[in-house]
Protein backbone atom coordinates (compact mmCIF):
# COMPACT_ATOMS: atom_id res chain seq x y z
CA UNK A 1 0.00 0.00 0.00
CA UNK A 2 1.19 3.61 -1.48
CA UNK A 3 1.28 6.09 1.75
CA UNK A 4 -0.89 8.13 0.71
CA UNK A 5 -3.59 4.98 -0.08
CA UNK A 6 -6.03 4.09 2.61
CA UNK A 7 -5.50 0.70 3.55
CA UNK A 8 -7.97 -2.17 2.03
CA UNK A 9 -8.11 -5.50 3.92
CA UNK A 10 -9.01 -6.97 0.05
CA UNK A 11 -4.89 -6.60 -0.43
CA UNK A 12 -4.33 -9.70 1.17
CA UNK A 13 -5.50 -11.50 -1.87
CA UNK A 14 -6.14 -9.10 -4.80
CA UNK A 15 -7.53 -9.85 -7.96
CA UNK A 16 -4.25 -8.30 -9.79
CA UNK A 17 -4.07 -6.93 -13.20
CA UNK A 18 -2.30 -10.38 -13.76
CA UNK A 19 -5.77 -12.21 -13.22
CA UNK A 20 -7.81 -12.52 -16.44
CA UNK A 21 -11.87 -12.72 -15.99
CA UNK A 22 -13.36 -13.80 -18.68
CA UNK A 23 -16.98 -12.42 -18.06
CA UNK A 24 -18.62 -13.76 -21.34
CA UNK A 25 -17.57 -17.61 -20.36
CA UNK A 26 -17.83 -16.76 -16.77
CA UNK A 27 -13.92 -18.03 -16.16
CA UNK A 28 -11.40 -16.52 -13.69
CA UNK A 29 -7.83 -17.16 -14.85
CA UNK A 30 -9.73 -20.15 -16.82
CA UNK A 31 -11.35 -21.81 -13.90
CA UNK A 32 -15.15 -21.46 -13.42
CA UNK A 33 -15.95 -18.64 -11.21
CA UNK A 34 -19.09 -20.58 -9.25
CA UNK A 35 -20.04 -18.19 -6.30
CA UNK A 36 -22.65 -20.08 -4.77
CA UNK A 37 -24.68 -17.16 -4.01
CA UNK A 38 -28.32 -18.20 -3.73
CA UNK A 39 -31.24 -16.60 -5.16
CA UNK A 40 -33.67 -17.90 -2.36
CA UNK A 41 -33.30 -14.63 0.08
CA UNK A 42 -34.48 -16.98 2.79
CA UNK A 43 -31.24 -18.98 2.90
CA UNK A 44 -28.99 -15.68 2.03
CA UNK A 45 -29.62 -11.82 1.44
CA UNK A 46 -26.19 -11.22 -0.49
CA UNK A 47 -27.13 -11.53 -3.69
CA UNK A 48 -30.41 -9.70 -3.14
CA UNK A 49 -28.15 -6.70 -1.84
CA UNK A 50 -25.97 -7.07 -4.82
CA UNK A 51 -22.52 -7.91 -2.94
CA UNK A 52 -19.44 -8.01 -4.95
CA UNK A 53 -18.50 -11.68 -3.78
CA UNK A 54 -21.39 -12.87 -6.13
CA UNK A 55 -20.35 -11.21 -9.59
CA UNK A 56 -17.36 -12.24 -11.43
CA UNK A 57 -17.51 -8.46 -12.77
CA UNK A 58 -17.42 -6.80 -9.45
CA UNK A 59 -15.23 -9.32 -7.77
CA UNK A 60 -12.25 -7.45 -6.31
CA UNK A 61 -10.22 -10.32 -4.46
CA UNK A 62 -10.18 -12.85 -1.84
CA UNK A 63 -10.00 -16.77 -2.09
CA UNK A 64 -10.47 -17.14 -6.40
CA UNK A 65 -7.40 -14.97 -6.77
CA UNK A 66 -5.16 -16.91 -4.09
CA UNK A 67 -5.07 -20.17 -5.54
CA UNK A 68 -1.63 -22.10 -5.42
CA UNK A 69 1.16 -20.03 -7.56
CA UNK A 70 -0.87 -16.76 -7.73
CA UNK A 71 1.35 -14.05 -7.89
CA UNK A 72 -0.12 -10.67 -5.78
CA UNK A 73 1.96 -8.56 -7.99
CA UNK A 74 0.41 -6.26 -10.68
CA UNK A 75 1.66 -7.38 -14.15
CA UNK A 76 3.79 -4.16 -14.27
CA UNK A 77 5.29 -5.03 -10.94
CA UNK A 78 8.49 -6.86 -11.23
CA UNK A 79 8.17 -10.58 -9.16
CA UNK A 80 11.17 -11.77 -7.20
CA UNK A 81 12.94 -14.53 -8.35
CA UNK A 82 13.80 -16.05 -4.69
CA UNK A 83 11.45 -18.43 -3.43
CA UNK A 84 10.46 -18.79 -0.06
CA UNK A 85 10.79 -22.60 1.81
CA UNK A 86 8.55 -22.61 4.43
CA UNK A 87 8.14 -25.89 7.24
CA UNK A 88 5.49 -26.54 9.45
CA UNK A 89 5.84 -29.16 12.55
CA UNK A 90 2.42 -30.84 13.34
CA UNK A 91 2.12 -32.75 17.00
CA UNK A 92 -0.96 -35.29 16.50
CA UNK A 93 -2.16 -36.96 20.25
CA UNK A 94 -4.03 -40.23 19.76
CA UNK A 95 -6.14 -41.87 22.37
CA UNK A 96 -8.12 -45.03 21.70
CA UNK A 97 -11.83 -44.70 21.11
CA UNK A 98 -13.51 -45.52 23.93
CA UNK A 99 -17.55 -45.57 23.64
CA UNK A 100 -17.96 -44.48 27.21
CA UNK A 101 -15.92 -41.31 26.99
CA UNK A 102 -15.77 -40.26 23.51
CA UNK A 103 -18.51 -39.13 20.93
CA UNK A 104 -17.86 -39.12 17.09
CA UNK A 105 -18.68 -36.08 15.69
CA UNK A 106 -20.01 -34.78 11.85
CA UNK A 107 -18.41 -31.23 10.94
CA UNK A 108 -20.97 -29.33 9.05
CA UNK A 109 -20.83 -25.71 7.85
CA UNK A 110 -22.87 -23.13 6.71
CA UNK A 111 -22.02 -20.19 4.24
CA UNK A 112 -23.45 -16.83 4.70
CA UNK A 113 -23.80 -17.07 0.70
CA UNK A 114 -26.78 -20.04 1.50
CA UNK A 115 -24.90 -23.26 1.14
CA UNK A 116 -23.35 -25.81 2.73
CA UNK A 117 -19.77 -25.14 2.99
CA UNK A 118 -18.02 -28.35 4.66
CA UNK A 119 -20.61 -30.84 4.99
CA UNK A 120 -20.82 -34.18 3.09
CA UNK A 121 -20.17 -35.06 -0.89
CA UNK A 122 -23.32 -35.26 -3.02
CA UNK A 123 -25.69 -32.41 -1.20
CA UNK A 124 -27.57 -30.48 -3.71
CA UNK A 125 -26.38 -27.29 -1.64
CA UNK A 126 -22.48 -27.57 -1.60
CA UNK A 127 -20.04 -24.88 -2.53
CA UNK A 128 -16.72 -24.11 -2.25
CA UNK A 129 -16.72 -19.92 -2.69
CA UNK A 130 -17.07 -18.87 1.18
CA UNK A 131 -16.27 -15.35 1.30
CA UNK A 132 -18.07 -12.54 0.78
CA UNK A 133 -17.14 -8.54 1.09
CA UNK A 134 -18.12 -6.31 3.80
CA UNK A 135 -19.16 -3.33 1.79
CA UNK A 136 -17.81 0.09 2.92
CA UNK A 137 -20.51 2.64 4.01
CA UNK A 138 -21.26 5.73 2.11
CA UNK A 139 -19.08 8.74 2.39
CA UNK A 140 -20.53 10.65 5.26
CA UNK A 141 -22.21 8.18 7.01
CA UNK A 142 -21.86 8.30 10.80
CA UNK A 143 -19.60 6.26 12.90
CA UNK A 144 -22.36 4.65 14.49
CA UNK A 145 -24.50 4.05 11.58
CA UNK A 146 -22.11 2.54 9.64
CA UNK A 147 -23.23 -1.22 10.40
CA UNK A 148 -22.87 -4.09 7.66
CA UNK A 149 -25.22 -7.00 7.93
CA UNK A 150 -25.69 -10.13 6.17
CA UNK A 151 -28.67 -12.79 7.04
CA UNK A 152 -29.14 -16.41 6.23
CA UNK A 153 -31.43 -18.25 7.32
CA UNK A 154 -31.16 -22.30 6.89
CA UNK A 155 -31.92 -25.58 9.03
CA UNK A 156 -29.67 -28.76 9.65
CA UNK A 157 -31.23 -30.73 6.62
CA UNK A 158 -29.62 -27.86 4.19
CA UNK A 159 -26.14 -29.47 5.71
CA UNK A 160 -27.37 -33.30 4.82
CA UNK A 161 -26.79 -35.28 1.64
CA UNK A 162 -29.75 -37.40 1.03
CA UNK A 163 -27.12 -40.68 1.82
CA UNK A 164 -23.63 -41.18 2.17
CA UNK A 165 -21.05 -43.61 3.12
CA UNK A 166 -19.05 -42.75 6.73
CA UNK A 167 -16.15 -45.07 5.35
CA UNK A 168 -15.35 -42.83 2.01
CA UNK A 169 -16.84 -39.55 2.99
CA UNK A 170 -14.99 -37.95 6.16
CA UNK A 171 -17.95 -35.30 6.49
CA UNK A 172 -20.80 -37.73 5.85
CA UNK A 173 -23.72 -36.59 7.17
CA UNK A 174 -26.74 -38.83 5.97
CA UNK A 175 -30.55 -37.66 5.99
CA UNK A 176 -31.47 -41.15 5.41
CA UNK A 177 -29.48 -42.22 8.66
CA UNK A 178 -31.56 -39.35 10.61
CA UNK A 179 -34.45 -39.67 9.82
CA UNK A 180 -34.08 -43.59 10.70
CA UNK A 181 -32.83 -42.17 14.58
CA UNK A 182 -36.16 -40.17 14.46
CA UNK A 183 -35.12 -36.97 12.73
CA UNK A 184 -33.20 -36.10 15.60
CA UNK A 185 -29.30 -34.60 15.57
CA UNK A 186 -27.46 -33.98 18.62
CA UNK A 187 -25.72 -30.80 18.50
CA UNK A 188 -22.54 -30.42 20.28
CA UNK A 189 -21.11 -27.57 19.11
CA UNK A 190 -21.63 -24.31 17.31
CA UNK A 191 -20.24 -21.28 16.53
CA UNK A 192 -19.79 -18.60 14.08
CA UNK A 193 -16.41 -18.25 12.18
CA UNK A 194 -14.74 -14.56 10.77
CA UNK A 195 -11.45 -13.54 9.50
CA UNK A 196 -10.05 -9.93 10.34
CA UNK A 197 -10.43 -7.23 9.20
CA UNK A 198 -13.91 -7.65 9.15
CA UNK A 199 -15.14 -8.70 12.42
Amino acid sequence: TLPTQEYNGILECPCTTRVVKDLTKGTLDGRPFRPGCTSDEAKSDLLARGNPTCNLSSYAGGMECCRDGAVLLDADQEQPTHVDEVFFKWRFYHEPFQPSRHTPLIHLEWAVNGCDSGGPRGNPRDCAHIEYDVVKAPAGTPADKATHTVTSHFQLRDMLAEDCDSLGDEYCASARVAEARGGKVRLIMAGGHCHPPAC
